[in-house]
């Protein structure tokens, strides 16, 4: 992958598992977003392939449920917290139980343009988590918590990791 004359990404080759915790940690700028954005169907100018049980695939949304953390959230600022969470059910005729509505406790009411970082960060979270996706991509999920929600987030990925695949991109090695 490349902008303009910048290498973002140069002969990576990568295999994941269809379930577990992967984690790829490196410094910023090295290219970790960027790849995020190819394996979520976000990026399509890029050389190379993706390859699923085999077969080349075009982009795994396509083929996969695939739902991603993103390091700015992205949440519509004019939607109730909970639309936010359930944005997927806009797209789409399946609905899904509510996971964990613990990370949102004492603001489920509060207007998304009120939430501080750290609430706005579960509330995308909580988003991605929603339509039991095959695969999870986290950007920096953890950046804007406390330790106390960190170690909820954790937890939450952790034990989704059992049925999907969780990949996490941090240039936090803790």
């Amino acid at each position: 992958k490349r902008y303009l004359s910048q290498s973002a990404l140069t002969d990576v080759n990568m295999t994941f598992p269809a379930h577990g915790f992967v984690s790829i940690v490196g410094p910023s700028g090295c290219g970790k977003s960027t790849l995020l954005n190819i394996i979520g169907g976000i990026d399509h100018d890029y050389q190379g392939k993706i390859m699923l049980d085999g077969k080349e695939v075009k982009s795994l949304p396509g083929v996969l449920r695939v739902t991603m953390i993103f390091q700015s959230y992205h949440l519509i600022h004019y939607l109730s917290n909970l639309h936010n969470i359930h944005l997927y059910d806009d797209f789409h005729q399946t609905k899904f139980p509510d996971y964990n509505n613990k990370m949102m406790e004492g603001f489920q009411k509060v207007p998304v343009t009120k939430l501080s970082l750290g609430q706005r960060q579960r509330v995308a979270i909580l988003r991605a988590l929603y339509p039991e996706p095959d695969i999870i991509l986290c950007d920096e999920p953890t950046a804007s918590l406390d330790a106390q929600n960190k170690a909820l987030v954790m937890n939450a990925l952790k034990e989704i990791s059992h049925n999907a695949l969780v990949i996490f991109v941090s240039h936090d090695r803790h």
